[in-house]
């Protein structure tokens, strides 16, 4: 019948640069594989420093552990992006990120930006995991598929190899 591409793109607003916008699951599988990436340095990072599983974690290590977290996720994401266009996770879906205004490669500072909209909001201790939810949680709202970092950053999360759809 369909394939996955054809269906997706049938199924997908077409943005004003004629872009076809990533279906929410391939955002999503997305972002899981980059969390994977961004926590493996963290967590061979804690091991070499000589934490074990099982250990207790003091206030100070929880607030390393975070921070390491955060700083590897701004700098992967922001290097990603600002670079390529893609993240690991994205190259592994099928797509990229561009700029609202004309579908064009998104500048460092959006990258940045982009990047910064989750790794604060997530880092609020307690709630942060709840807060990091809501960022990507935007997405589903809106007929552009926007997280609060793509609105913040004036960005769209697009196919990669997407066609403009027939009228």
């Amino acid at each position: 019948m369909f394939s996955t591409d054809e269906r997706d793109q049938r199924h997908s607003a077409t943005v004003p640069a004629g872009l076809v916008l990533a279906p929410i699951r391939r955002r999503a599988l997305g972002a899981v594989i980059d969390q994977i990436l961004v926590l493996l340095p963290v967590a061979l990072g804690a091991v070499i420093y000589g934490f074990r599983p099982g250990d207790t974690l003091t206030d100070n290590g929880l607030l390393a552990l975070n921070l390491a977290t955060a700083g590897v996720a701004l700098i992967y994401d922001s290097l990603m992006i600002g670079l390529l266009g893609r993240t690991v996770g994205k190259f592994v879906t099928g797509t990229r990120v561009v700029r609202l205004a004309d579908g064009g490669v998104v500048g460092w500072y959006s990258a940045v930006q982009r990047a910064l909209v989750p790794v604060v909001f997530s880092a609020v201790p307690t709630a942060g995991w709840l807060l990091g939810a809501i960022v990507y949680a935007f997405a589903f709202l809106g007929p552009l598929r926007q997280g609060l970092h793509d609105r913040a950053a004036g960005t769209l999360v697009v196919l990669n190899a997407a066609r403009p759809t027939p009228a």
